[in-house]
């Protein structure tokens, strides 16, 4: 358990500490995907909060402190030889454009390990990440149901919307950024509806197991959830966020299938096979019925040209800074300096489109690599969970988290959405959910 002690209770500071974080995971959206200085300056502060607050109750109770050491070996350190480089980088680098900008990059950066760390040290029994997952979920419900009415009822948004007219952003200024929220949100509804129907039997906290039909009836409800998602989705006409949010959903089902196989030999196989059918008829319907997404596909060949000459610049910035980068967060004034036709002189690149460059182009290439590394190793230790012959109730949490990776890793190739301080928060904290203990008293789930 990561060095978390079985059957003792976490203390009321760090459950409270949790909950706030929660809190701010679950609010960040609203305030315009947290994107606003002023917005997520306010979110880190509390946050930082929340972290102290766990971190003084730890070392007031000489309680251990969880690092993940055996669920993910290497994790701990590497993280911290990043967090270490990227202050000092800061602090000796600072920006090619403005030093400010590098401080409150190093800010969000701080901020989001500050919530990973203070979620993990309240998750020393599995019950506790399936409630904060359900939590979770009903903010996902918020969302989609918000961002469908908001696509005319623009007046209930807390800002002014001038750009993506027609289509939901939901609380986002833009509508690949929610697509991705979106995308997080349809896997681990899917996951955790799959999860009540082929994975053990949930249990209450008095201690006795839900009935069949609770778990059926828990799961149809979760599965309407997925769809109001998928149909958010569909309502913000982003091509990529439709394709990831497919993806995802996709992890998610192969992996409970593979379980379900595990278990019943042939008809698994069977089951295998009509899900493999499904999810095709499901893209299909997609492509034939995507509606705003349908008709997009026609400039896709357009806005990939447009992305690849931009591309072409952010590899000439990375070539004449290599080592260091431009500075944390001075992407957009440091670019125009490498700006060059074809892309257009008109328009202000403040964000590269790309996580990847953006992350070689700020802080050069061997610690902007740090990052795709630390979620490398995540992602196989949530692998390694997802294939594990056994089943508990949380299985289904590492597989969200896992589909959650292969989200952000590909929209990341062509997007911004992780750079959006809400997406970021829900990624972290998916993450941390998926990686929660099989505590002995949930473990005593099927084998299959």
């Amino acid at each position: 358990m990561d060095k978390a002690i079985s059957g003792i209770r976490t203390q009321w500071p760090v459950r409270l500490a949790a909950a706030i974080c929660l809190a701010v995971v679950v609010i960040a959206p609203m305030a315009v995907g947290g994107f606003r200085p002023h917005w997520w300056l306010m979110f880190a502060s509390v946050l930082f909060f929340a972290a102290a607050l766990a971190t003084y109750s730890l070392a007031r109770s000489n309680r251990h402190v969880r690092f993940l050491t055996h669920g993910v070996p290497g994790l701990a350190p590497l993280y911290l030889v990043f967090l270490v480089g990227l202050c000092l980088h800061v602090v000796l680098v600072g920006g090619a454009a403005s030093d400010t900008d590098a401080i409150y990059g190093l800010i969000r950066q701080l901020s989001y390990a500050a919530l990973g760390w203070t979620l993990l040290q309240a998750l020393t029994r599995g019950q506790r990440a399936v409630d904060y997952a359900t939590v979770l979920v009903i903010g996902f419900l918020f969302y989609a149901v918000y961002g469908l009415i908001t696509i005319d009822r623009t007046e209930w948004l807390f800002f002014e919307k001038t750009s993506y007219l027609g289509v939901a952003t939901g609380p986002f200024v833009n509508r690949n950024s929610f697509a991705t929220f979106l995308a997080i949100g349809m896997s681990l509804t899917l996951a955790s509806a799959l999860a009540d129907d082929t994975g053990v039997g949930r249990q209450h906290r008095s201690g006795h197991r839900a009935s069949p039909l609770e778990g059926r009836m828990r799961s149809l409800v979760l599965a309407t959830v997925a769809l109001l998602c998928l149909a958010a989705i569909f309502a913000t006409a982003s091509r990529m966020g439709l394709f990831v949010a497919l993806v995802g959903a996709s992890v998610v089902v192969i992996l409970r299938l593979r379980r379900i196989v595990g278990r019943t030999g042939l008809a698994g196989i069977v089951a295998l096979a009509l899900g493999i059918l499904g999810g095709l008829s499901l893209i299909m319907v997609a492509l034939l019925y995507g509606g705003a997404v349908t008709e997009r596909l026609g400039s896709t060949a357009d806005s990939a040209s447009v992305r690849i000459d931009l591309y072409l610049n952010i590899l000439d910035m990375i070539r004449a800074n290599p080592l260091l980068g431009v500075g944390l967060g001075n992407f957009g004034e440091a670019f125009r300096a490498y700006q060059r036709l074809p892309v257009s002189p008109d328009r202000d690149w403040h964000l590269a489109h790309n996580t990847y460059l953006a992350l070689w182009s700020e802080l050069g290439i061997v610690l902007g690599s740090l990052p795709i590394l630390l979620v490398g190793l995540v992602a196989l230790a949530l692998l390694r969970r997802s294939l594990s012959k056994i089943v508990t109730p949380v299985s289904h949490l590492s597989d969200a988290a896992l589909a959650a990776v292969v989200i952000v890793g590909l929209h990341s190739l062509l997007d911004f959405s992780l750079e959006m301080p809400a997406n970021a928060y829900l990624f972290v904290a998916v993450i941390v959910l998926g990686l929660a203990p099989n505590s002995s008293s949930l473990s005593r789930g099927a084998k299959g």
